[in-house]
């Protein structure tokens, strides 16, 4: 039991983890981090394209973050 309630407290922090770095990859996307190193980077649909899969990517890791976070606390009250 003990070790079950670790497993879904770290899934659930490492949710979070990847949700916070999608959500970082998003800004740097937006603010053009790479201006002038690659050009494919700089087309409005590459930018936009990425722009959507990184925000929904962070979306399902806050989801699942939150599916574990409260199947850990359902096993903490079980206990």
């Amino acid at each position: 039991m003990k070790a079950q309630k670790f497993d879904f407290l770290f899934r659930s922090i490492m949710s979070f983890v990847f949700s916070a770095l999608s959500i970082g990859l998003v800004l740097l996307i937006q603010i053009d981090f790479i201006p002038n190193t690659a050009t494919w980077i700089s087309t409005e649909w590459i930018k936009f394209i990425g722009i959507v899969f990184f925000s929904f990517l962070s979306g399902g890791y806050f989801a699942v973050g939150l599916v574990y976070w409260f199947g850990y606390r359902k096993i903490k009250k079980i206990k």
